[in-house]
């Protein structure tokens, strides 16, 4: 071969390469021509969270005519070269919402699309951001974790503190609590109600919390400023804050006391009153130093004041604290009296100034006599304002009747004012005044007396006795009255007891309406079995109504035999024994 012809073999072989490329590449009959840059644009893509943050992962899909053009996996951006036109931009993230756009790229140019992935879990609801709340207080806040993806999520749930710790967060999921740290399952397009419930203590400042969802590496919360006041919290509560009491009185106040706390608290109660004056406060009648209130509760109290018999005309000031024991909340409530009036050497007071009486009873009013006074008195008693028909008079507590009452120093004694309401004394209501005196100076109290009708039923037939022979029937009338002040009903004769071989029949059954002092009798026919033996028998009977019925009587029936039946029974007992006496003496013997 010759010399020259190996150096052009590479050569050679260069050019048949080439050339059988060009032929695969370009088909025949198509000259190459290359598009112009001046027909692209460029899409330049920027995907981030809400925060900014830009997302790696997410999967982009360009659509172009309504089929997909271009599918790819971006880590927070991309940059595209795309003919010109219109394209539907999508971009999907697990966790995340979609996110579609429409845009269009002209050649030549460039369009800057910036996407933000919002997370498919949500907090939502109205709570506001900046909350005020009282020391002490607890408040509940409504909100809702929503799930906007296609699929189910688990989240995990946190509330974390981010400054003092002035508040304890409660979480409640769907109405039950849940502790930190708990994951919840949210079904895709539904959602879960959340409650917040924040108690205070005992500090007052400013803090933070946040409520923290994770779910697939991404995390979401919502902040609350919390601020903590020191505002005044109501303890006690009292319509009343000044009364008008007399030298020796004792005044009686209702007040309450209120738990405002989210927890049990024991208050400490304390009173201060000038000297020599009694002050107690008291529950359910019992006196009381501290008492324990459940959360959010309240209890009526009551604090008693004593006035002592020599104080001056003035106004003087008690004043009644709550404290608590284990917290730092307290009030105090300032109570002013005025005392006013002359200093009385003795005092009467009625345990009972108001009675209801029947008409023909007797009302008993109790009453305190007290001599506050040095030496012993001599009081006298008078009525002023009862009619003339009530006769009065008054006891001691063992029933003696009193002209008047020798009382010592200091010495307290209890006496009864008697009022007797006569029978025909009408419906109404008196006010009269009991009076104590002695010879220059004289107490008195007002006294309430309401005559009520009376409901009252009597038997007025005398003879309680009725005669029958054996095997016969006897009748008997008996009367009964209406004796009360008001009408009665259904007035029935009731048989207690009855004697065995004895059948008693009532007419009427029934008096259907009795007026007052109105007469009317029942008809009873009693029957007694024939051969019942000779004696007295009794029947134990009562008058009754719808309102009242009389005590139990017994109606003595007296049965007899008649004559002639004792003449038969005699013949035939004399004939018996001459028959005995014969058969004796006949046969007797043998």
């Amino acid at each position: 071969m010759p010399k020259h012809f190996i150096y052009f073999l590479p050569i050679l072989l260069l050019i048949l390469t080439l050339t059988c490329s060009w032929s695969v590449c370009v088909p025949q009959g198509i000259p190459p021509s290359p598009p112009s840059r001046e027909e692209y644009g460029y899409l330049q893509i920027s995907i981030t969270d809400p925060h900014g943050r830009y997302l790696f992962g997410a999967m982009l899909y360009v659509y172009k005519g309504g089929g997909l053009f271009i599918s790819r996996k971006i880590s927070g951006g991309t940059s595209l070269r795309l003919p010109e036109g219109s394209y539907e931009i999508k971009v999907e993230k697990e966790g995340y919402a979609s996110f579609s756009e429409n845009v269009y790229i002209a050649k030549g140019k460039r369009l800057a699309l910036q996407v933000t992935l919002k997370p498919t879990i949500e907090i939502a609801g109205s709570a506001p951001l900046n909350i005020t709340l009282h020391r002490y207080q607890e408040e509940e806040f409504k909100l809702e974790v929503r799930n906007n993806g296609r699929w189910e999520e688990e989240v995990k749930l946190a509330v974390t503190l981010q400054g003092p710790p002035l508040v304890i967060p409660v979480i409640k999921v769907n109405g039950k609590h849940v502790v930190n740290g708990s994951i919840i399952r949210i079904d895709p397009k539904s959602s879960v109600n959340l409650e917040l419930t924040l108690r205070t203590l005992d500090n007052c400042g400013e803090t933070r919390i946040a409520i923290v969802l994770e779910y697939r590496e991404i995390r979401i919360s919502r902040s609350f400023t919390i601020k903590v006041t020191e505002d005044h919290q109501e303890l006690l509560k009292t319509t009343v804050c000044s009364l008008t009491a007399s030298p020796g009185e004792e005044l009686s106040l209702t007040f309450s006391l209120l738990n405002p706390a989210w927890f049990s608290e024991t208050f400490l109660l304390r009173c201060d009153a000038p000297a020599g004056w009694t002050v107690n406060v008291s529950y359910e009648g019992n006196a009381v130093k501290e008492l324990t209130l459940e959360p959010a509760s309240c209890i009526e109290l009551t604090l008693r004041v004593r006035v002592p018999f020599d104080t001056p005309n003035g106004t003087y000031r008690i004043a009644l604290e709550a404290r608590g024991k284990t917290t730092n909340m307290s009030e105090a409530k300032v109570l002013e009296i005025v005392v006013k009036g002359a200093h009385s050497a003795f005092i009467v007071k009625a345990e009972k100034v108001y009675l209801d009486v029947s008409a023909g009873s007797l009302a008993k009013y109790p009453l305190v006599v007290l001599n506050r006074c040095s030496k012993n008195l001599l009081l006298k008693f008078r009525v002023d304002g009862l009619p003339n028909n009530y006769p009065f008079w008054i006891e001691d507590e063992n029933g003696n009747r009193l002209s008047s009452l020798y009382i010592r120093r200091g010495e307290e004694i209890k006496v009864y004012l008697c009022v007797r309401v006569p029978e025909e004394s009408p419906i109404n209501t008196f006010n009269f005044s009991f009076i104590v005196s002695t010879s220059n100076q004289e107490c008195s109290v007002n006294l309430y007396l309401n005559v009520v009708g009376k409901y009252d039923i009597d038997i007025i037939t005398e003879n309680f006795l009725l005669e029958v022979y054996s095997g016969e029937e006897a009748v008997y009338n008996l009367e009964v009255k209406n004796t009360g002040s008001l009408e009665l009903t259904n007035v029935t004769f009731k048989v207690m007891k009855c004697p065995q071989d004895v059948n008693v029949t009532v007419r009427p059954k029934e008096i259907t309406m009795l007026k007052p002092g109105e007469i009317s009798a029942f008809e009873l026919r009693v029957k007694v079995k024939q051969g019942m033996p000779a004696g007295d028998y009794y029947l134990l009977f009562r008058i009754e109504s719808d309102q009242v019925s009389t005590i139990t009587y017994g109606l003595r029936i007296s049965v007899r035999q008649r004559e002639t039946s004792i003449f038969i029974a005699a013949l035939v007992m004399l004939l018996v024994s001459i028959i005995l006496i014969v058969v004796y003496k006949k046969y007797g013997r043998r």
